[in-house]
């Protein structure tokens, strides 16, 4: 009897401490959310008092490694003028144009350019470009462009300040002059062949118009050639 009797008692031991352990858990589970909300209440005190700064001068500089690049020490040049970096800038070159270069023009000169290319795309120059004093100048024009076939391109050059400016400076009857020349690739009988066109552009009373057009013979004689 006495050894079912210690049997009994180690049993009734084990049952008590499992027992115990799930009081235990039981007593804890409700206070996790507690513990958690400590933890991150704790974090964020911690972290609210460090002092966060995003003024550079505070970080110590860090040398690095330079790079060499393979060529030596050469410069090269830019696509677009970069102030006073020393740089000579690219842009592309047509035949008879030279650099399409447009840095620094007046913005409405330009506009009246990019719209007279989009006249000679059509062969038809707008009377509206024109000057007024000269209403003759857009249906000579528009006649000699009937002969060409539509201009697959048309480009044209930077304008440059005539010499032959009208008026004194600053007076009404000022007028400055500035001319370009566009190039049209139009196709003829030898296959696709530029025709240049010289553009005079005026500005008066505060706005720009086409005051003369001049069509290059020899370019437009090949482009217009019959076999």
């Amino acid at each position: 009897m006495s050894i079912y009797r210690g049997y009994g008692i180690l049993a009734a031991m084990r049952i008590f401490r499992r027992l115990a352990l799930l009081a235990g858990a039981v007593c804890v589970i409700p206070l996790l959310p507690l513990i958690a909300e400590t933890v991150r209440e704790r974090s964020s005190i911690h972290f609210s008092a460090v002092r966060w700064s995003t003024d550079p001068s505070s970080v110590p500089a860090v040398a690095s490694q330079a790079i060499e690049a393979a060529g030596g020490a050469e410069a090269f040049p830019a696509l677009t003028p970069l102030g006073n970096s020393g740089l000579p800038a690219v842009y592309p070159e047509i035949d008879g144009l030279g650099p399409l270069d447009y840095s620094g023009i007046d913005g409405e000169l330009l506009a009246l350019l990019d719209a007279v290319s989009a006249d000679f795309r059509k062969r038809n120059v707008s009377a509206d470009r024109c000057d007024p004093a000269r209403p003759f100048i857009p249906v000579l024009t528009n006649y000699r462009l009937e002969r060409l076939q539509d201009p697959e391109q048309v480009y044209f050059s930077r304008p440059s300040a005539r010499s032959d400016q009208q008026g004194e400076p600053g007076s009404a009857s000022e007028q400055i002059q500035f001319e370009s020349v566009f190039s049209l690739s139009c196709r003829g009988p030898d296959g696709l062949m530029p025709v240049l066109i010289g553009v005079t552009l005026v500005k008066s009373a505060q706005a720009w118009r086409i005051g003369d057009i001049t069509i290059d013979g020899g370019t437009y004689a090949a482009a217009t050639r019959k076999d």
